[in-house]
């Protein structure tokens, strides 16, 4: 009992001390300590502690040697995050060899040393997103050899000084979205990255220029984000992305292109998605994809200007699987736009201006999954304009929300149609949440579902005698009308040239009787005039 009891006592001696041990202000569990709105980093702070917190924190300034006497040498994760932090002082992380992960996210941060981060080799993520650094210097982030992701989005970054990212040699994704970058010059601002596979531009509204080469030295990169910036098609040339021969994906989202050089894309043959949406294109040139056979996935939708696009456009992509022309101005699909992209997978035209499809467009695509024609001006299609796309489970042609015209120009699709599908294969394919295409014209059958109305009802209703009548009577008054307008236009010009001629001999008279001058007009004789004066 006696052994038990001084159990018990030594026991509660140490959650006492355990208690104790933790700082004022701050709370602990386990390995645990969260110390918010803290104005300093306090004393006590156990030494076994492995994940350290000071969110709403009020200190501004992280010294020199910040961690030394604190002994966190087991320390593998330091938050200090929404606080007032603005100046990180060299070696402010010394003493926490083990720290794997540091999120300094959401200060006032505006300056960090060079040397900030020496000393943290084992580091492999660092946040320091929503701050307000304006300006990169040379071998920032000396020290971090072992980061691989790195975010500085939504900061005021205007610019990267050369060698800015140099001895980050294991980085893998670089984050630098939604700051005030203008513009990239040379090669060396991203050197030293020979890892990279992520690299993220988005939202920096005033990044115009592009240099040649800008890139060069990213052969790794896999992911190359420009989306929402103010690039034009006068920046995109043969060299701008030289070197990235392992890129797979390329965002130009929402810059004004307006169109689509010849050789902007000749340095990446590999690449396998394109996004190009909301891009104010206007005109796509004819060679545009002809460097591009890898391609599996491009949009082009909202692109609310774009009217056409050439017939061989997609030609040289034979791997192409999903292709996006919504929300366009195209009115009309080519016959053979869609002849060597016999792997689409899904095809999107919807909420375009299409209002005619020329037999034979989707001949090809026998792979297809997913057709998107909604939302069109379609009022009726060619007979076997899908005759080539053959049932299967997840296949969905979506007609809805088009002018379709039931009468006598339906039917022949209509019934080569029921010829490829069953009634039951029809109703899959064509009912979009519960909702299949209908008739808008005539009046009689209008909301009709299209592929119910009986063939015998698609009609055209031939034009009565009286209507004939009536139409012969409109065109000879238009025509006896337009015959009155064209005699009253010759009578007017006839008459207003004649009054302009008698003026201009009356100033003639008038200006040759003052020099004694007689003037000579094309209807009257030397002879006359020389009688006229006797």
């Amino acid at each position: 009992m006696e052994r038990v009891a001084t159990y018990i006592i030594l026991l509660l001696i140490f959650s006492i001390n355990c208690v104790s041990a933790c700082p004022e202000l701050c709370r602990c569990s386990g390995h645990t300590v969260s110390c918010p709105d803290s104005s300093v980093i306090p004393d006590g702070i156990p030494q076994d502690t492995a994940s350290l917190s000071f969110v709403g924190h009020l200190f501004t300034n992280l010294p020199s040697y910040t961690f030394v006497l604190h002994k966190l040498h087991n320390l593998e994760l330091l938050q200090i995050e929404y606080g007032n932090l603005e100046v990180i002082r060299p070696y402010a992380f010394h003493g926490l060899p083990r720290l794997n992960l540091l999120h300094l996210r959401a200060n006032n941060i505006n300056l960090i040393d060079p040397k900030a981060f020496d000393g943290l080799s084992r580091v492999t993520i660092l946040y320091l997103t929503e701050n307000k650094l304006q300006q990169l210097a040379p071998r920032q982030f000396d020290g971090l050899s072992s980061l691989t992701w790195l975010s500085l989005s939504n900061n005021e970054l205007q610019g990267i000084a050369p060698n800015a990212f140099s001895g980050l040699g294991s980085l893998k994704s670089l984050y630098l979205r939604n700051n005030h970058i203008t513009e990239l010059t040379t090669y060396q601002s991203f050197s030293g990255l020979r890892k990279l596979s992520l690299l993220t531009l988005n939202s920096n509204e005033v990044l115009q220029h592009i240099g040649n080469g800008v890139f060069s030295q990213l052969g790794n990169l896999e992911k190359l984000e420009l989306g929402d910036n103010q690039i034009s098609a006068e920046t995109l040339n043969e060299s701008t992305f030289v070197g990235l021969q392992n890129l797979r994906l390329l965002n130009l989202n929402e810059n004004p292109l307006s169109t689509v050089p010849e050789v902007a894309f000749k340095a990446i043959p590999q690449l396998h998605v394109l996004y190009m949406s909301k891009t104010e294109l206007k005109f796509i040139h004819p060679g545009a994809f002809q460097y591009l056979p890898n391609l599996m996935e491009l949009t082009l939708d909202k692109n609310y200007d774009l009217y056409g696009i050439p017939q061989d456009s997609f030609h040289t992509m034979p791997a192409l699987q999903v292709m996006k022309l919504s929300e366009t101005n195209i009115k009309v699909l080519q016959a053979d736009i869609f002849a060597n992209a016999s792997n689409l997978y899904h095809l999107s035209i919807s909420k375009a201006r299409l209002s005619k499809i020329n037999p034979g467009v989707f001949l090809n695509l026998t792979n297809i999954h997913s057709l998107d024609l909604s939302n069109n001006k379609l009022t009726s299609l060619p007979s076997d304009i899908f005759a080539s796309i053959p049932y299967s489970r997840s296949l969905k042609i979506d007609l809805r929300n088009n002018p379709w015209v039931c009468d006598c120009h339906l039917p022949e699709f209509i019934r080569s149609t029921n010829k490829l599908y069953t009634t039951t294969q029809l109703q899959k394919i064509f009912t979009i949440s519960k909702n299949p295409p209908k008739c808008m014209n005539p009046p009689n059958l209008a909301s009709t579902p299209i592929f119910t109305v009986p063939l015998s009802n698609l009609t055209c209703t031939p034009l009565s005698s009286s209507n004939k009548t009536d139409k012969k009577v409109i065109y000879i008054t238009i025509g006896c009308l337009g015959s009155v307008v064209a005699i009253a236009t010759i009578f007017a010009v006839i008459v207003f040239w004649k009054k302009c001629k008698q003026n201009k001999l009356s100033e003639s008279v008038r200006f040759g009787s003052q020099q004694n001058i007689i003037p000579i007009d094309d209807d009257v004789s030397v002879h006359e005039l020389n009688v006229s004066n006797i």
